[in-house]
């Protein structure tokens, strides 16, 4: 039996939901989930071979995804898991792309600093490094454990015909307008592959979930719940950017092939 403690904000319940469907299918897998909306994972401490929360808000919300556990025993799981936290081509849109752009980008429209597309790489290395999850791995392997990233999902495909879907929306869609998105996924691709280290892994975006470089198919975003809320409480229809527990069931199947669990 392989255990695994997976951590992450709000898109934490697509895959606690993915589990609920899939756990049947792998009997030497088990997982324990524990989330927080929003950044509460960076307001945690490792301490005496625990992952302790320093606010009541973060605790409450460890207790509730994790059905009543506080903190997070770091020896009892053989690996860890982070969900969103962070690590997301929405990092690489607003804090990258938003402002420079490279030789290989056809958008010329807005505000932005022409760079060579190696620094516009390593721009976008950087920011996603910054990120809570990278934090939250780093700290994981220090103590010899294996950890697995999952990236935040793209947004739904639907980010395509709604105006006001999330901020910079309107960015989104002209990546995928002029043909940036590509390159925009290229840059992805090539910073996991430079962040990758001995125990470090991530599980990308599973290509069956994919519309195209920038964005998931609307299937996957449908009937979408709240991290808090019990499991259950739908997010409205102008959320674009958190996935139902199909996807979640994708995701789970993808995890279990890398830990060695396919059922």
């Amino acid at each position: 039996m392989k255990r695994v403690c997976v951590l992450g904000n709000s898109h934490l319940a697509a895959v606690k939901l993915g589990w609920d469907q899939r756990a049947a299918a792998h009997p030497d897998l088990h997982c324990d989930f524990f989330g927080a909306p929003k950044n509460g994972l960076a307001e945690v401490v490792f301490e005496d071979g625990f992952i302790i929360p320093q606010t009541e808000e973060v605790r409450g919300a460890f207790a509730m995804t994790s059905s009543g556990q506080e903190k997070v025993r770091l020896d009892a799981y053989d690996s860890f898991v982070t969900v969103g936290l962070g690590f997301s081509m929405q990092a690489i849109v607003s804090q990258i792309y938003r402002r420079f752009r490279s030789d290989v980008h056809e958008n010329l429209s807005g505000d932005f600093t022409l760079v060579s597309e190696a620094v516009f790489r390593a721009s976008c290395g950087k920011a996603l490094e910054r990120c809570t999850a990278m934090w939250l791995a780093q700290q994981l392997m220090a103590s010899g454990k294996r950890v697995l990233i999952v990236p935040q999902p793209l947004p739904s495909e639907r980010t395509l015909t709604l105006e006001d879907a999330f901020p910079n929306a309107a960015l989104w869609r002209q990546a995928a307008q002029y043909g940036d998105d590509a390159a925009l996924l290229g840059s992805l691709v090539t910073a996991t592959q430079d962040l990758a280290s001995n125990g470090l892994h991530f599980a990308m975006q599973p290509d069956e979930t994919r519309a195209g470089p920038l964005f998931t198919r609307d299937i996957y975003s449908r009937g979408s719940v709240a991290l808090l809320r019990p499991l259950g409480g739908a997010h409205g229809e102008q959320d674009v950017g958190h996935m139902n527990g199909v996807y979640g069931a994708v995701v789970i199947t993808q995890l279990a092939k890398m830990l060695g669990c396919e059922g």
